[in-house]
């Protein structure tokens, strides 16, 4: 195919990461560290309320089976191998490169303001350089788009976002900082296994467009007439507004605690508080109870199921995993008929 960043050439370039690797990989990785392909990862971009669960391929095995409670099997193996965030020949080795002098410039002038910085009790952080900041974030958000089913912009705003992309230097700052955007950094003040703890992925939303990738969170909007508050989990509160950026003099972003971070991913994984999760385990309950017994059950019985899932002893990963809400399910119905 041809690469739709130059739309000339064809797309050749294997392993393209559309959500720049050096910022996803310590949530990827076993311990925080910067290698490649050596640890866990928690994805939000799927239609369910549970959570993503899977392990890349030179994960350590001791650390697979503290988090599984099992050896993984020939399924999750397959899935490993898969890259994570990359495709293959969709963009060009020439634009990959282009790329590449987007996502240095972001790392030169913007990340060390946030990572590695002495954060405690800052709750907002004013970056002057705009053009750098927001050009990188389109990146992430126009490369998604194109990359990720689960991530859809409008065509006009693809496109839109690649014209600012390609002309970022010299292209008037106005147009720019036209969207409305927001990007809220976490601090992890943690060493060692919490690291894993953030996310990486995307929802399906709308106004915002919403991608978790790692410390950062970048919400979108396609128009200012779409901006509206947007309950994620405590990601945003009744001061949401100030951390829209549009045409703004400098670029306002919200700095979340560290243990602000830890509250906001444990409910992104599914704790009670997410309304889809409890949806999703609801009408699973139900209609394996229903075809069990044959009726529905009360309010107090799909409670106390409920209840059970939410508060077992399991790692966090595992007790909202797809299969582990299935086997417990099962097992809930089960012990009903004792």
């Amino acid at each position: 195919m041809i690469c739709p960043y130059c739309r000339e050439r064809e797309g050749t370039k294997s392993n393209t990461h559309y959500l720049s690797d050096n910022i996803i990989r310590t949530a990827l990785n076993s311990g925080g560290s910067k290698d490649r392909n050596k640890g866990l990862y928690f994805d939000m971009s799927n239609s369910s309320g549970a959570v993503k669960f899977n392990f890349q391929q030179s994960t350590p095995q001791q650390k697979l089976e503290d988090n599984l409670g099992r050896p993984p099997n020939e399924e999750e193996i397959e899935e490993a191998k898969k890259r994570l965030f990359s495709v293959d020949n969709i963009f060009c080795p020439e634009c990959e490169k282009a790329f590449g002098v987007i996502e240095r410039a972001f790392d030169a002038a913007i990340l060390p303001k946030f990572r590695g910085a002495e954060l405690e009790d800052v709750v907002s952080l004013d970056i002057g350089e705009i053009r750098v900041l927001r050009t990188y974030f389109y990146l992430q958000l126009w490369r998604s788009s194109l990359c990720d089913t689960t991530f859809q912009l409008p065509t006009e705003i693809e496109d839109d976002l690649r014209d600012i992309l390609l002309n970022n230097v010299e292209i008037d700052i106005n147009e720019i900082k036209k969207y409305p955007l927001s990007i809220t950094y976490l601090v992890n003040n943690e060493e060692g296994d919490t690291k894993t703890q953030n996310l990486v992925g995307c929802t399906s939303d709308g106004n915002p467009y919403l991608i978790l990738m790692n410390d950062f969170v970048i919400q979108f909007f396609d128009d200012e007439e779409n901006v509206s508050f947007f309950d994620f989990n405590g990601l945003n509160s009744d001061d949401y507004l100030e951390f829209i950026n549009q045409n703004e003099d400098v670029f306002k972003v919200n700095v979340f605690s560290d243990s602000e971070r830890v509250e906001f991913n444990i409910q992104s994984m599914g704790a009670s508080k997410g309304q889809a999760f409890i949806t999703m385990l609801t009408d699973n309950f139900s209609r394996m109870f229903n075809e069990k017994f044959g009726h529905l059950p009360d309010k107090e019985i799909i409670g106390s199921f409920i209840t059970t899932i939410v508060n077992q002893n399991k790692p966090m990963a595992i007790k909202f995993s797809t299969q582990e809400l299935e086997k417990e399910t099962i097992n809930y119905i089960q012990s009903l008929e004792a």
